[in-house]
């Protein structure tokens, strides 16, 4: 919750790594849905459409540890 002393915890935003995101990217263009892919990476559609676009320009674009970050 909002006013939980541990609030920031779920502000915490999951790095995905680079097979990862190719393999959204590719599903999505194989025609699943972006909002079911989405939620099942647990991003906002949004980021999963910026991952397609990064795919389809220069797949050696993709970043990503895999670790959470604070940001």
């Amino acid at each position: 919750t909002q006013n939980s002393p541990f609030a920031f915890i779920c502000t915490m935003q999951k790095k995905h790594d680079k097979g990862s995101k190719i393999s959204a990217c590719e599903r999505m263009l194989s025609g699943e849905s972006a909002v079911s892919l989405a939620a099942e990476y647990g991003l906002d559609v949004s980021t999963l459409r910026k991952w397609k676009n990064k795919y389809l320009g220069d797949r050696e674009a993709f970043t990503g540890s895999g670790k959470p970050s604070l940001t």
